[in-house]
């Protein structure tokens, strides 16, 4: 005999839905389907399944759909979420941020019902976003999300002082996470076109070292700004040895005055070496201390 197994979703709620006001059952068969019933004890402490990261998300959008259809709070998907943040069973942003955001879909509607007028007040959804920030350590980026989701609400609110204070907070995520992408990124770049040249393709290389030439390295903070500009020079020696031979390209050559002391030089020998002048003003910086100590005259 077949047995149908079931999982039961309870969604607290003080709202009336026709002439009940017990709580929302939502029963999910071994199929996914859900459907909406009254439990006899609405006392009673139910989960949902234990499913993997990617079946968890589906059923946060799905139950998300259904609940918002019911107009009844979402207190069932962000318990859930809560307890495998708690647990240790990993939850994606999509699925955290369609918990959050069916907090704010609630409130509007409860203020919609309750005035005719538009929601400016999200202490439920700001508070669910509390919890689940206290959770989320080492996932900077979906951390920022929240915490401008947060700023949005409380300049619905009208509370500019507090939107503010929460924008800084995610900047701070932001800059840590720009900065740790950037490095990487460039850094793969950079050795991507070495790889592309060493195999012969430079038309290639060069294209992806014009692409890390691209990045403003000179704007960002140290020690990072170090490390971005080791990758600019790289970067730039290797569009030379691309151009090597080819003097219209290389008379077209310019870098940023700032790495000139390590690409002046390099872009001049090889643009005598296509049969050019070496260009002026890209030779290093003359020490006057050691010029005088060795005797020897100023260029």
């Amino acid at each position: 005999m077949h047995v149908q197994k079931t999982f039961h979703i309870i969604v607290a709620s003080g709202i009336v839905i026709g002439s009940s006001c017990m709580p929302l059952l939502l029963t999910y068969a071994a199929d996914g389907q859900a459907v909406a019933s009254q439990p006899d004890d609405p006392r009673a402490v139910a989960a949902p399944p234990d499913l993997d990261p990617v079946a968890f998300e589906k059923w946060v959008i799905k139950t998300r759909h259904e609940i918002d259809a019911a107009r009844q709070e979402p207190s069932a998907i962000t318990d859930a979420i809560l307890k495998r943040l708690k647990d240790g069973p990993y939850v994606t942003d999509k699925a955290v941020m369609c918990g959050i955001g069916g907090w704010t879909a609630y409130e509007g509607w409860l203020a919609q019902r309750a005035s005719g007028k538009k929601n400016n007040n999200y202490d439920r959804t700001i508070a669910m976003i509390d919890k689940v920030s206290a959770l989320l350590y080492g996932r900077p980026w979906l951390m920022a999300q929240l915490q401008i989701k947060k700023a949005k609400l409380y300049n619905v609110e009208g509370d500019c002082s507090e939107a503010i204070a929460v924008r800084q907070t995610a900047n701070t995520e932001l800059e840590s996470l720009y900065e740790k992408v950037s490095t990487h990124y460039i850094d793969n770049m950079t050795i991507l076109g070495q790889l592309l040249y060493s195999q012969g393709k430079k038309k290639e290389a060069e294209n992806v070292f014009l692409d890390v030439l691209s990045y403003p390295w000179y704007l960002t903070k140290s020690p990072t700004m170090q490390v971005l500009r080791d990758r600019y020079v790289q970067a730039g020696r290797g569009l030379i040895d691309c151009r090597r031979g080819n003097l219209h390209a290389l008379q077209g050559t310019f870098f940023v005055p700032a790495s000139l002391d390590k690409l002046g030089p390099y872009l001049n020998e090889a643009l005598v070496e296509a049969g050019g002048k070496p260009r002026e003003g890209l030779l290093p910086a003359v020490d006057e201390e050691v010029l005088k100590s060795s005797g020897k005259p100023k260029p």
